[in-house]
């Protein structure tokens, strides 16, 4: 009888064991000045951190992801290396260009004109930075780069009926100059390209999958006042 109580305890527990990480799926080198001794050394010790780091975490996180982000922490904390940010030979630190907005206006505001000689009217809310194509170590960015983007509000005529969706936008180059790229959050693959984006002005061309949507020349105002 206590055989057959403690058997579903012990099926648990096995089961558990069994989707424990059982070491890092990342590889990580000796740092320099750092002797092959010293590195065993410290590698079993944050194999145990990561291992306990894995099992007390509460997240939806996989274990074996939380146990090699706490892995790469403890072995990049102790001075070694992680192969992804190592560099064959020592190189001048690259030039750092100037911030997307110092080049690019503020294009917050309502705007109004025609897509494909249709109404529209595109209301941007938000226009800030965030971090793109980043290498990160745990929760750091050590080398993470930087792309300018807008959201709000665009409001198009379909079939003589206003639709209105989210939408948002990212800065890319064009012939040599800078292109502002939106996409609505539809189903329809629709993609308005302004290549022509000045403080109060923007021009370009939309399309769309769907032949019953808009698809043709965009202009637009920024509308000055209430």
């Amino acid at each position: 009888m206590t055989v057959r109580k403690l058997t579903p305890v012990i099926a648990l527990f096995l089961g558990a064991c069994a989707s424990a990480p059982t070491g890092p799926a990342v590889m990580v080198l000796p740092g320099a000045g750092k002797s092959f001794e010293q590195f065993q050394t410290d590698d079993a010790a944050c194999r145990s951190w990561a291992s306990q780091q894995a099992q007390t975490t509460s997240t939806d996180t996989p274990a074996q992801h939380r146990y090699d982000i706490a892995y790469t922490q403890c072995m990049y904390g102790k001075g070694h290396q992680i192969p992804a940010l190592a560099s064959p030979e020592p190189r001048p630190a690259p030039a750092i260009p100037p911030p997307a907005a110092q080049v690019v206006p503020d294009l917050r505001g309502t705007w109004t004109g025609t897509w494909a000689q249709r109404p529209m009217t595109l209301l941007l809310l938000k226009q800030e930075e965030f971090p793109v194509g980043s290498v990160y170590i745990g929760p750091w960015a050590p080398f993470a780069q930087r792309q300018l983007g807008l959201s709000g509000i665009l409001t198009f005529t379909v079939r003589d009926e206003a639709i209105s969706v989210n939408v948002r936008g990212r800065f890319a180059g064009s012939n040599g100059g800078r292109a502002l790229v939106l996409e609505p959050l539809t189903a329809n693959g629709q993609q308005i390209v302004l290549t022509r984006v000045e403080r109060d002005y923007l021009s370009g061309v939309g399309t769309s999958r769907a032949s019953w949507e808009p698809s043709g020349p965009v202009e637009l105002v920024r509308r000055v006042g209430p």
